[in-house]
């Protein structure tokens, strides 16, 4: 390759480096904003209550399930709300109108009547919105959690 050639070669990659860094630098990720709280990108803390009712349970005779009632107030984005050495709950999104929470897997929502499906494909995210409850429930028979989680804005 003769140097004109590639003199032109290596200033078209340097252009081009040149470029991908402005194009980095100009691009910044998404920040908040307060005006629109419906943003999924939007963590509105303030004022947010998270109410999480969970009981651990076993089909042993004589065994009492003992509830536990946690409220996580002005909760914020990777809060972990549950956790018990085999699930855990944390929150992704939250706004005014609803908050998104990951799941490492085997929880479920109970059917209306309480009962639930044992060979559903267990969910990784759940959303709860402003007012409304979750109903949660592990897939088993024999021992497991069932949680409650409540979202709301407090006034």
């Amino acid at each position: 390759m003769n140097s004109k050639k590639k003199a032109g070669f290596i200033s078209t990659i340097l252009a081009m480096l040149l470029m991908a860094c402005i194009v980095a630098g100009c691009s910044s990720p998404k920040v908040a904003s307060e005006d629109d709280p419906s943003d999924p990108g939007v963590n509105i803390s303030e004022n947010t209550v998270i109410t999480v009712t969970h009981y651990e349970w076993y089909a042993m005779e004589g065994y009492e399930p003992k509830e536990i009632t946690e409220v996580f107030e002005s909760a914020a984005i990777e809060d972990i709300i549950y956790t018990d050495g085999n699930y855990e709950l944390k929150i992704e999104k939250i706004s005014s109108d609803k908050v998104v929470i990951s799941s490492l897997g085997g929880l479920i929502e109970e059917n209306e009547d309480g009962t639930i499906n044992l060979n559903a494909d267990a969910p990784y995210t759940f959303t709860i919105h402003n007012g409304e409850e979750l109903k949660l429930a592990s897939q088993s028979m024999d021992a497991g959690v069932n949680i409650t989680i409540k979202f709301g804005i407090a006034e």
